[in-house]
């Protein structure tokens, strides 16, 4: 593909237990070093990774979000510049739920983070 620019390796790191599987749903945490944290869910954690990894092509090559009439978010924003910094971005899974309990996992572990914001945490990244 032309144009389409191929990241370095390892330009994220993965904090996982070993042995997880990644086709699985739970509840992520991209925390990305200077800018913060944003607490995210996915049904299957590899997609979620895949659509960082596009997101942040497009950045690099000038594109636009696959969503039209929206901008990047804050986090595609500030994994772009910590990219190209070379500033460390983690993927944390927090958990693994079912499916139908994502929402409500996801509110529990954004308010948990919100309130370690409020007390001198790293800046959470999500919409308000």
């Amino acid at each position: 593909m032309t144009g389409v620019p191929t990241l370095r390796e390892n330009w994220y790191r993965l904090d996982v237990l070993p042995g997880f599987d990644l086709d699985q749903s739970g509840i992520i945490e991209w925390r990305i070093e200077g800018h913060g944290i944003e607490v995210g869910q996915a049904t299957r954690i590899r997609d979620r990774l895949r659509d960082a990894e596009g997101n942040l092509r497009d950045m690099l090559s000038g594109g636009d979000y696959h969503n039209p009439g929206r901008g990047f978010r804050d986090l595609h924003k500030a994994m772009f510049e910590a990219y190209q910094h070379e500033t460390q971005i983690t993927l944390v899974v927090l958990e693994t739920c079912n499916k139908a309990v994502l929402a409500v996992r996801r509110r529990y572990w954004l308010e948990s983070r919100r309130a370690e914001e409020r007390a001198a945490g790293p800046k959470v990244l999500n919409s308000r």
